[in-house]
């Protein structure tokens, strides 16, 4: 078999999953192969985009995705001052995970970002599979980590997506 035919058991029962994408709109549309291939490999799943306002306002145009919620990270460049930068906008964030019951996170970010502030979001509101690229040794707010590689930055999303079904890749627990 090869790594991407071995499937990770708690991915197949995923049935709502947040894909996170909080930098620019571009990084967005970079990342729709990689949702498409999310929405193929779990066709019943309810996927949510969580990204920037300008992010969110792409999902109209993504088939693959059901929802969108917009949040202005404060640790992305460029966020503009407003509720992304206090921790009442944090907590407010939190607590709508929390609420809409996310199964699994997939957190995509670019080569040379840390995914760990959005894997302790999505750790905070309970989101118990959290997969992202991580190049600090054994983060503990993911439940699944992918080493990064020096890929094309429009690969890197697809097989960062891939890998959530390959126990071999990462699995910390």
């Amino acid at each position: 078999q090869t790594p991407s035919s071995i499937v990770h058991r708690p991915w197949l029962d995923a049935r709502n999953i947040l894909v996170v994408r909080v930098d620019h709109l571009g990084d967005v549309v970079m990342t729709t192969p990689a949702i498409t291939a999310i929405r193929h490999s779990s066709p019943g799943a309810r996927i949510t985009l969580l990204a920037s306002r300008a992010g969110a306002a792409a999902r109209r145009h993504i088939p693959a995705l059901d929802d969108a919620i917009a949040y202005d990270a404060p640790w992305t460049v460029g966020t503009a001052q407003g509720e992304g930068r206090s921790a009442q906008g944090d907590k407010r964030l939190v607590n709508e995970l929390c609420r809409r019951g996310f199964d699994a996170a997939i957190i995509f970010t670019a080569c040379a970002h840390s995914a760990l502030p959005a894997a302790l979001v999505c750790r905070l509101a309970g989101i118990p599979i959290r997969l992202g690229y991580s190049r600090e040794r054994q983060p503990l707010d993911m439940s699944r980590f992918v080493p990064p590689e020096p890929l094309p930055r429009v690969r890197a999303p697809a097989r960062q997506a891939d890998s959530a079904g390959d126990d071999r890749q990462g699995s910390l627990f």
